[in-house]
């Protein structure tokens, strides 16, 4: 969350000046949050959709709404069941160029979906492609054949941050973290022109198609 100028670089984010820090420089603890350095900003891009969708859907339950769900920018929320009864089902897209295809369809069953992916903010410049997600450790976009990573989790936040992250790790060391901590997730990774599938932790029992 400290590297916004860097991510505004590349031409991605909202933030365009100050120094690129590291968490460490950010303490939290006891209603108040701090910075050790006067030029540090603070990006929370990586949980913003997640944490509006999920104060969406509790504005929706104190309305008394049981059966409902609600999309915000690629993120996912489901409460209750479908008006057939069934659980609520949702497509995960098909991160190609070309026409919208659906690579699965999931089924929701009181979870939160978000997918992190570079289809759409991303740019080729010289064969090479720059996304809006960039791996702290290098200093540059993201640049390991995933092509999109989706998870499920219980609150909408939680499964935007750790989507994203598990972008940044890369199939290896990704899919060992999300193994490790039960993260039920959907790798889909570029191979040449073909898409190839590396599920995790149990996500492959939400498939409906």
């Amino acid at each position: 969350p400290t590297i916004g100028p860097l991510v505004h670089r590349f031409g991605f984010g909202p933030i365009n000046s100050g120094m690129v820090g590291t968490y460490s420089e950010i303490e939290v603890g006891n209603g108040m949050i701090r910075k050790r350095r006067k030029d540090l900003t603070l990006d929370l891009c990586g949980i913003a959709k997640g944490y509006a969708l999920d104060q969406m859907g509790e504005a929706l339950q104190d309305l008394g709404l049981r059966d409902f769900i609600i999309e915000f920018g690629g993120e996912i929320r489901a409460c209750g069941s479908h008006p057939l009864g069934r659980p609520w089902e949702v497509g995960i897209e098909r991160p190609l160029a070309g026409p919208p295809y659906v690579q699965r369809i999931v089924r929701l069953e009181e979870m939160c979906l978000a997918t992190s992916g570079d289809l759409v903010n991303a740019f080729v410049v010289a064969g090479r492609r720059y996304s809006h997600i960039v791996d702290p450790h290098t200093g540059n976009p993201v640049d390991n054949r995933v092509a999109s990573v989706s998870v499920m989790a219980v609150t909408a936040m939680e499964a935007d941050a750790l989507a994203t992250a598990l972008f940044v790790m890369g199939p290896g060391l990704g899919s060992q973290f999300a193994a490790r901590h039960n993260i039920p997730a959907l790798f889909l990774l570029l191979e040449k022109t073909e898409i190839r599938e590396l599920v995790v932790s149990g996500f492959e029992r939400s498939f409906v198609a």
